[in-house]
């Protein structure tokens, strides 16, 4: 009977390490799965350091971060036709102003975060010799293939509206073999060498193996600044801002600056 008695007592020790096991990993799921998770409109070009402010964030707060990436217009459309989202962060402050107008942000909620450079992205060694902005379209631009971003784009936008004139678009028009609407699809066709020139962030070049950056005056001189915003629509302001000092604060801004990003204090 002692035996019985020692071998109940074991096994009975052994389920409730076991159980003590199970509550200690998922404790801390438990705990945060009732908390909302936060919905991200930000532009293509923070992808990377986006995502890695988002894990970050989740780790420390237990808050989930979903992140749409989408183009400042299209992220706009999307708000309006469907009542969501909590943090507006889009590629150029131009969306912003955009998004002040339209009722989506309060123009006293932004926030500065970060300042990105324009450059010509061409394929690693530079084979056509692409300088500045006059060898897309005169001289030796017969021979060079560009790629454009759509114009409801940040980069889209300064290329029509400030990198070159109308007359000087016209020159391009012939060299222009497809307009993309991110900036991976544009340095994706440049890698592939379908393409020979486009434009990019010196930010989004990090790592990228197959291509290099041109550093031209006239764009660096249109460097853009970044801000971030909570939207009317937020369902947990105090959330949406607390997320937003996190990515203005010290965390956030050593991530951007990991990724070529000049931040803003």
């Amino acid at each position: 009977m002692k035996e019985k008695k020692y071998q109940y007592n074991r096994n009975t020790i052994f389920i409730w390490i076991i159980i003590s096991f199970v509550i200690i990993l998922f404790l801390p799921l438990c705990c945060t799965a009732g908390k909302p998770a936060l919905h991200v409109f930000s532009g293509t070009g923070m992808t990377k350091p986006m995502d890695e402010i988002a894990l970050a964030y989740e780790q420390e707060n237990g808050i989930k971060v979903n992140i749409t990436y989408k183009s400042g217009g299209q992220s706009m459309v999307t708000m309006e036709l469907t009542k969501e989202g909590d943090v507006f962060f889009p590629g150029s402050e131009v969306f912003l102003e955009d998004a002040v107008k339209k009722g989506l942000v309060k123009k006293e909620d932004i926030q500065s975060v970060a300042v990105r450079t324009p450059v010509i992205v061409v394929q690693r060694g530079n084979p056509k010799n692409i300088k500045n902005l006059e060898d897309l379209y005169i001289g030796n631009a017969n021979d060079v293939s560009v790629c454009l971003h759509d114009e409801n784009t940040t980069m889209g936008k300064l290329i029509r509206g400030k990198f070159f004139s109308k007359e000087q678009l016209d020159l391009l028009e012939d060299n222009i073999l497809s307009i993309e609407g991110t900036l991976a699809q544009v340095v994706t066709k440049i890698e592939l060498k379908v393409i020979d020139a486009g434009f990019s962030w010196l930010s989004y070049l990090e790592n990228k193996e197959g291509v290099e950056a041109v550093h031209v005056p006239e764009l660096e001189k249109h460097s853009v600044k970044l801000s971030i915003a909570p939207t009317t629509y937020a369902k947990n302001y105090k959330a949406a801002l607390k997320f937003i000092e996190y990515v203005c604060g010290e965390k956030g801004d050593s991530i951007f600056q990991k990724y070529n990003f000049t931040t803003i204090k």
